[in-house]
């Protein structure tokens, strides 16, 4: 860990605080006779902040869990929807700006295309709702050191990723970029706060290499699913998630991860993203230009299973 990192780390601010969207509809949960565990898991699937701060709270040994919670669902269901529920209400809401509302939605994006892309199906919502598995997590929590640095130095990330008035188009690496800024990247961060908040192995993997699969033994546990997420966020990316009014350098395209998984799985990323985009524009086609869009309301649209059949695809195997 170099100096500069070092001074970052100890500069860190991730109070692990929901989104305001996610306190109020909690709330409004708790006013009801009951709380089912899909009523949470639904509210909270796209807040990665609130669900590091569940994962957290699921795998604390003084919960005494037998097992490695890497799951929200599995999260929910361990420690009650109606304390999970209570938990968010009582919260104070995090303060949010433009560059962590984007990787928010970014991370909710990538999320419900891992899903696809892995377990060939999209996720479900509502009542019949999808378990929120270890996937969906992982990209879910993908860029949590991101979302730490805005959090941390608002002002100077914004300027980077492209979201401030004095922001400029730039050209290289993100990593780089973010050793000049910060000393550290998005990378090591998020491996720092995984690491702190006690997440099993598999989160920790995908934290750290997501965006670095070259670097990755193909023969490890973790790989396809690791390998699966960075392809997910090219696709939300390539999509409009994540993205400032500068265009895009967030997510570099990494020719070699994209060209080894269209060997292995023919077709599947081009599936996936006409699925979710045309659903997404039809979303938008019924959304007047005029009102901003919550989070919510994003979830909701991310949900093309629900617009229509989508066509027949085989999970990916582990190895």
């Amino acid at each position: 860990m170099n100096t500069g990192s070092t001074q970052l780390f100890g500069t860190l601010s991730l109070k692990k605080l929901p989104l305001s969207e996610t306190i109020e509809a909690c709330s409004t949960l708790l006013s009801e006779r009951s709380i089912c565990a899909n009523d949470i898991v639904n509210i909270l699937s796209c807040d990665p902040i609130a669900v590091a701060s569940i994962l957290h709270r699921a795998n604390n040994a003084f919960y005494g869990q037998q097992e490695n919670i890497s799951s929200l669902s599995h999260a929910v269901e361990a420690l009650g929807p109606y304390s999970v529920a209570r938990m968010m209400a009582e919260s104070t809401a995090a303060e949010t700006d433009a560059s962590i509302i984007a990787f928010t939605r970014h991370a909710c994006a990538t999320a419900h295309i891992a899903h696809r892309l892995v377990n060939g199906s999209w996720p479900k919502s509502g009542k019949a709702a999808s378990k929120i598995g270890s996937v969906y997590t992982s990209g879910l929590l993908h860029s949590i050191g991101r979302l730490a640095i805005c959090h941390s130095k608002p002002r100077e990330s914004a300027i980077l990723y492209g979201f401030s008035d004095s922001s400029f188009p730039l050209v290289g690496n993100l990593t780089d970029l973010e050793h000049l800024q910060f000393g550290t990247d998005h990378f090591e961060v998020g491996e720092f706060i995984a690491l702190k908040l006690r997440f099993p192995q598999l989160l920790v993997d995908v934290i750290r290499s997501y965006g670095l699969t070259d670097q990755l033994n193909p023969e490890a546990s973790s790989f396809r699913l690791i390998e699966s997420i960075s392809v997910a966020t090219m696709i939300s990316e390539s999509l409009g998630y994540g993205c400032s009014s500068q265009g895009s350098f967030i997510e570099m395209d990494n020719q070699t991860t994209r060209t080894r998984f269209e060997s292995a799985h023919p077709g599947r990323i081009e599936q996936v993203r006409t699925e979710f985009s045309e659903t997404i524009m039809k979303d938008n086609q019924q959304t007047p230009s005029s009102q901003p869009r919550s989070i919510a309301q994003d979830r909701s649209a991310m949900n093309p299973a629900a617009s229509s059949p989508p066509s027949a695809m085989a999970p990916i195997k582990s190895h």
